[in-house]
């Protein structure tokens, strides 16, 4: 194998474990189970080595940023959104949602917008 190879291989396991597809493949996998809210960070995500810096100057505004966040989204759920049901829109119907919308976030997003009439998700 080559590098090229190896490159795009591991580019690919990690895209499917950071995308939609990971829990849409989960939530079909156990359809017992009660899921009850959807969320995603909006932004101050930590990426390459601070992902691996646990001192509090680098995990303390995560965790505040994602409180917030996650009050945001549960506020939406009180408005009526479910991330869930978006989610299902999604993946059920591919053709026709993901051909106007480059990616779940940005779908996400735009119901969002919908629901309480701003932005919660940043670029």
């Amino acid at each position: 194998m080559t590098a090229f190879f190896e490159f795009f291989r591991g580019r690919s396991i990690s895209s499917y474990y950071s995308s939609s597809n990971l829990i849409a493949d989960a939530k079909r996998a156990h359809p017992n189970v009660n899921y009850r809210s959807l969320f995603f960070e909006k932004e101050g995500k930590l990426e390459g080595t601070s992902e691996l810096d646990f001192r509090n100057a680098t995990t303390w505004p995560a965790q505040e940023q994602g409180r917030k966040d996650a009050k945001e989204f549960l506020d939406a759920q009180a408005q009526g959104f479910d991330g869930f049901v978006v989610l299902d829109e999604w993946t059920e119907d591919k053709d026709k949602v993901q051909s106007k919308f480059s990616s779940f976030r940005h779908f996400l997003q735009s119901k969002l917008e919908a629901v309480v009439g701003s932005k919660l998700i940043t670029e």
